[in-house]
């Protein structure tokens, strides 16, 4: 069983498709959680650059 996310993939734009039952504890929902901050820094920056 894969518990956890491969090389790599903590940079794409989608979490990783882990099968039910693989990958770390709440991955989901804390990628969620980083990639909403992620977007909303960059929202800023490009507002602020506006």
């Amino acid at each position: 069983k894969l518990r956890h996310v491969p090389a790599g993939a903590d940079h794409w734009d989608v979490p990783y498709p882990f099968l039910r039952g693989e990958g770390p504890e709440k991955y989901q929902e804390s990628w969620a959680a980083q990639r909403r901050k992620q977007l909303l820094l960059e929202l800023s920056h490009l507002l602020r650059d506006a």
